[in-house]
């Protein structure tokens, strides 16, 4: 057995005469000189933890004052273009892969490159949720990064240097994927469920076990006659979250354990509680100040924890809670696809923790989200411009 690492979280395997590869992820870059310098000194500080203390001094407020400056900025004239690069096949021939896996939907984003660019036509296996998610992800970035170089071919990136004079920038970045590519990329994976087990190429057996990270995200368990391979990859031990916790029986017996995507605490760490804590105070401070408050999130995942945190906290302390009425606190989720992402997430009852599993037999959605949708205290809206077109009728 050969073990080859090719980029964040993703490897070759090579077993049996097999090669195999964990993830195809998507790396994005914004063509702006002045940001890219800001992104390198602060590439080593990217923890939670960090990023939501930024909010909590007053030197943090006035840098995100600045930068919440620039980015308007930068939306109003939109004359940045961003670009997108996979992990480095140079010098692997991707027609002697056998096989594609997908942890999670983070990691499939580059995957329509590989099957519609590059010719890869062997196996792909994700599960359900994974593939819906990440489906979902690279519709959102078709939308919004489709218009900036959409005359550049996909396939092509050699034409960088046209982009910037600097030469400094390595091969491989190219335009966003386009939607036909998503659907037929789509069309080409197996989907599989936790604890299925697939046996493949007659020699190998396949079983995916819950990471604990989001809904459908898997460490997987490589088995043939002579070896029992772990690959985990993100996971998270954070049970009262709603993905179906981490499954700790994937490392029985295992031979070798191959971890990525591993992040060491920094020295001014907090945990994920303590700072979810704060950011829910600031939260409930600026909305009873008559604020608006604006959180940065994805449009998946975290969010669906979020959104029922903020709920019942607010609740907790009395005063203003969410709801529909004039006297109630709206919310909306900005995004082209959180209405998919929201409805989807509530039918994947089978893919979360036991607590939300018992809901599916109650007349309850297992996520808060789907009774505040429901009621109109949650709407749905394509972008930030939506909202203020709401707040100005």
């Amino acid at each position: 057995m050969k073990i080859q690492c090719i980029g964040n979280n993703v490897f070759i395997c090579r077993t049996r005469q097999l090669k195999i590869l964990f993830n195809c992820p998507l790396e994005t870059k914004t063509l702006n000189k002045q940001q890219q310098e800001q992104e390198q000194q602060q590439e080593t500080r990217s923890d939670l933890s960090f990023i939501l203390s930024r909010y909590f001094s007053e030197q943090g407020k006035r840098a995100t004052d600045t930068q919440y400056s620039s980015v308007t900025s930068a939306i109003n004239n939109c004359d940045e273009q961003t670009v997108f690069r996979i992990p480095d096949f140079r010098l692997i021939d991707i027609h002697t892969i056998d096989l594609v896996v997908i942890a999670n939907s983070e990691c499939m984003l580059g995957l329509p490159y590989l099957t519609e660019y590059m010719g890869y036509k062997g196996k792909i296996i994700a599960t359900e949720p994974t593939i819906e998610f990440a489906k979902q992800r690279m519709e959102e970035l078709v939308i919004y990064h489709s218009q900036n170089i959409s005359c550049i071919d996909p396939g092509s990136s050699r034409y960088l240097t046209q982009l910037l004079p600097s030469s400094s920038i390595p091969e491989g970045w190219r335009s966003i994927y386009t939607l036909r590519d998503i659907e037929s990329c789509i069309e080409k994976i197996q989907p599989v469920r936790y604890n299925e087990s697939l046996l493949l190429f007659s020699t190998l057996r396949l079983v995916a076990h819950s990471s604990g990270y989001c809904l459908g995200s898997a460490n997987w368990l490589l088995e043939t006659s002579f070896k029992k391979i772990v690959f985990l990859s993100t996971t998270s031990n954070f049970n009262h979250l709603h993905p179906a916790p981490f499954d700790q029986t994937v490392l029985a017996d295992a031979d070798a354990v191959i971890v990525a995507d591993v992040v060491e605490p920094s020295s001014n760490h907090i945990s994920f509680d303590r700072a979810m804590t704060k950011l829910l105070a600031h939260t409930a401070r600026a909305l009873r100040s008559n604020h608006n408050v604006l959180i940065a999130s994805p449009s998946m995942n975290i969010l669906f924890d979020l959104i029922g945190m903020i709920q019942a906290y607010l609740k907790s302390i009395g005063g203003k809670e969410i709801g529909p009425d004039r006297h109630d606190i709206p919310m909306y989720v900005a995004s082209p696809i959180a209405d998919k992402s929201l409805k989807y997430a509530n039918i994947c009852g089978e893919w979360m923790n036991l607590d939300r599993q018992s809901l599916l037999y109650e007349p309850h959605m297992p996520l808060p989200h789907g009774q505040l949708m429901k009621t109109g205290a949650l709407k749905v809206i394509p972008s930030l411009d939506s909202t203020a077109r709401l707040l100005g009728s």
